[in-house]
């Protein structure tokens, strides 16, 4: 219930009331018989009328008629004998003009509420109009032929419609900036209060939602905010510990120009039950995020130069924002992207540059620490003309939740960048961000791989590179939307799958021929050695000089090698450290191999092994550090001894995915991959690229695999 008070205020949470029963107020007593709506006492607002719960059959029921002469709230003090026993003491009601019919208000006191403060703290409200309060008791309950005393007063104010406006259908108009007083208070134990309100032009909404202090703790109510065209748009918890309004206050609520509704919802479970609160809500006009805007599709629109705020405040527990703006020609995308400074070190928000088909091109991790958006200025995006977007993303559990935050895109000339990043939100959009980087509409085949595990993918880059084929990710059982739609934009001639359907299912096999019309096979073996196997004979059936051998359990070396195995045209087969199975070490006759590249030290692949490869003449040789960073930097000593590579790709030493489908276009691109961690440079590592000096560096990954400052750091290395 709710109501709206001028001459009512909460002070210290508590509602003052305004023209209570004085010391000199009237006393009457109940006249029996009295059990009927129709012959119900009068009891004028501040008399005290002193009755008894008795009769001769088996329950009293007491009614008295009172008038309300203006809307307002209610006060109920009831009072009889302390320190009676037993389980309930009365039933109490306030009924409308139509009895039972019209049951407003019930409670069900017991011996405990016997001076009156229990009732007394509940907030019923009530429009002017005439009620009747029903008190009744029965043999056996302890008020039992025992007296009570029943006054009431009322706070006229502006309240609301209690048992009218528990729907959206017929809720309570609240003009900006008026306060209203409510409370969630019914006979059913459930309390829906609705309010009404218009919006005259877009801005920042102030919801005002307070209540008493020191109620019980735990949830006191939800508060939801609907828009009439858009339903649910924001919904809040609240606690019994938010009080003041102040959490919900300083949130960024963002509404543009329509008429929208506020849901008040309690339980007699929760600590804000029949507690009085107040809404207020006002609106400072200002260019602002259209919610839902949750996808491509719904876009805020964000014309060029212009700053729009929005917040990452949404029903669900993560909250995407998506804004289109229009690129008048090529060029680059600068973000300007701010938000309040005090959000701490961990992550704050995710901000993707994305094309006109809503695709990832760039996505920055950005902290609490980077609130001043200078880091976002300082790399732009390059861009095609014509339409692109925006998206903000941020989750509940980060401390960006419900925080204003502005944004404004400038089109720039392209800038000449030594180091660029390809990411995804994660190891499927990062696929998709290094396909479409490097190629167009058209290839003659695709390559697809499990994202779960890296042994196929890692076997399978040099038969990409050599193809100059895209190497794209999928799930065990699906397709992500994101790599259906890149491989749409593919146009492949035909798919080839890598793995059995363990790893990559015939669904999955099916959808992919869907999706492209290609034809599509499969490469696989009753193992991940079996499968390299396989892939090696259809990538290489006029057989090869050098094969590489890698360990079949860890990927670094495997993903630093795949890169100069595309390079040479040789395979990558997996073996174990003191084994070559049986399958590969056939496929190595087959090949006819003169050099066999381990990929590791002898602590990875030992040279029994190695000795296990029957075929003469045949030369051995390891490339491995003390490390996997210093293995990666020794196979790109060997690959470049006499060159300069053009780019160079950077990846995590720590996970594989994102390198994953990095490898074949390192290979073609005659590319090395070293490896970091996400925090440092090893010291190898940058050995190595200050003796490659190469052209430009692409890093690999999101900043949770590889940090900002890595990224930042590397431009020292990159020779133009």
């Amino acid at each position: 219930m709710v109501a709206v008070i001028a001459s009512t205020v909460l002070v210290a949470g508590l509602l003052v009331v305004a023209g209570g029963a004085s010391a000199s107020a009237a006393t009457a007593t109940e006249v029996e018989s009295n059990d009927e709506v129709s012959t119900a006492n009068p009891l004028p607002l501040g008399t005290t009328m002193h009755g008894t719960a008795y009769s001769s059959s088996d329950k009293d029921q007491d009614y008295y008629v009172f008038d309300v002469p203006e809307s307002g709230q209610l006060h109920v003090d009831l009072q009889f004998p302390a320190g009676l026993q037993g389980l309930y003491a009365y039933e109490v009601e306030i009924q409308g003009a139509r009895g039972d019919a019209e049951m407003y208000f019930r409670w069900v006191p017991t011996p405990d509420w016997s001076d009156g403060t229990r009732l007394r703290s509940q907030a019923p409200f009530l429009q002017a109009g005439r009620y009747w309060l029903l008190i009744a008791a029965a043999p056996g309950m302890p008020t039992w032929n025992q007296p009570y005393s029943l006054t009431l007063t009322s706070t006229p104010g502006f309240v609301e419609t209690e048992h009218r406006n528990n729907s959206p259908g017929t809720p309570d108009a609240l003009a900006l900036r008026q306060t209203i007083l409510g409370s969630s208070l019914t006979a059913w134990g459930r309390d829906e209060d609705w309010f009404t309100f218009d919006v005259p032009e877009d801005g920042r909404a102030i919801v005002d939602f307070r209540f008493p202090a020191g109620l019980s703790a735990g949830k006191a109510y939800s508060l939801m905010l609907h828009g009439n065209s858009s339903g649910l748009t924001y919904a809040w918890d609240v606690d019994a510990s938010a009080s003041d309004g102040a959490l919900i206050r300083n949130q960024g609520v963002f509404l543009r120009a329509g008429r929208y509704e506020v849901q008040v919802l309690g339980k007699d479970t929760w600590a804000g039950w029949g507690a009085p609160y107040s809404l207020n809500v006002d609106v400072s006009p200002g260019f602002v995020e259209a919610e839902p805007n949750y996808t491509s599709l719904n876009a805020t629109a964000l014309p060029l130069g212009n700053a729009i705020s929005g917040s990452a405040l949404s029903t669900p527990s993560s909250d995407i924002d998506w804004f289109r703006f229009e690129m008048p020609e090529a060029g680059a995308a600068q973000l300007d992207f701010t938000f309040p400074a005090d959000l701490g070190s961990g992550q704050a928000y995710t901000v993707a540059v994305n094309d006109a088909h809503g695709q990832p091109i760039t996505t920055f991790e950005v902290s609490g620490p980077e609130s001043n958006g200078d880091r976002l200025r300082s790399l732009p995006v390059p861009l095609p003309a014509g339409p692109a977007f925006v998206s903000v993303l941020a989750l509940s559990s980060w401390a960006s939740w419900g925080d204003v935050y502005t944004l404004s895109v400038n089109a720039v000339p392209v800038p000449h960048s030594t180091v660029t990043r390809l990411a995804g939100v994660n190891r499927y959009e990062t696929s998709v961000a290094v396909s479409r980087a490097s190629f167009a509409s058209g290839v003659s085949a695709a390559y697809v791989a499990s994202g779960a595990d890296f042994p196929d993918a890692l076997a399978g880059a040099p038969a990409a590179a050599t193809l100059g084929a895209p190497m794209l990710l999928v799930e065990p059982s699906t397709v992500p939307a994101v790599v259906a739609v890149e491989l749409q934009r593919l146009k492949p001639g035909r798919i080839v799958v890598l793995g059995g359907v363990g790893v990559v299912s015939a669904a999955v096999e099916k959808e992919l021929q869907r999706l492209t019309g290609a034809s599509v096979t499969r490469l696989a073996g009753a193992d991940r050695y079996a499968t390299s196997v396989a892939i090696s004979k259809t990538a290489f059936p006029a057989g090869a000089k050098t094969a590489y051998l890698a360990n079949g359990s860890d990927f670094p070396d495997a993903l630093s090698g795949a890169p100069l195995a595309g390079m040479t045209k040789g395979p990558v087969l997996l073996v174990e450290k003191n084994t070559i199975p049986a399958v590969v070490r056939d496929e190595l006759k087959r090949l006819g191999i003169t050099e066999a590249v381990m990929l590791g030290g002898n602590g990875v692949i030992s040279p029994a092994a190695f000795d296990q490869i029957t075929l003469r003449p045949l030369t051995g040789r390891w490339l491995g550090g003390i490390d996997r960073y210093g293995t990666s930097a020794e196979i790109a000593q060997y690959a470049f001894l006499q060159s300069r590579p053009a780019v160079a790709y950077i990846a995590s030493g720590e996970s594989f995915p994102d390198a994953l489908s990095a490898a074949p276009v390192a290979g073609m691109n005659k590319g090395p991959v070293l490896l970091v961690t996400p925090d440092t440079i090893p010291p190898a590592t940058q050995d190595a690229l200050r003796r490659l000096k190469p052209s430009k560096i692409v890093v690999l990954g999101g900043q949770g695999a590889v940090s900002a400052s890595v990224e930042s750091n590397l431009a020292q290395y990159a020779i133009p």
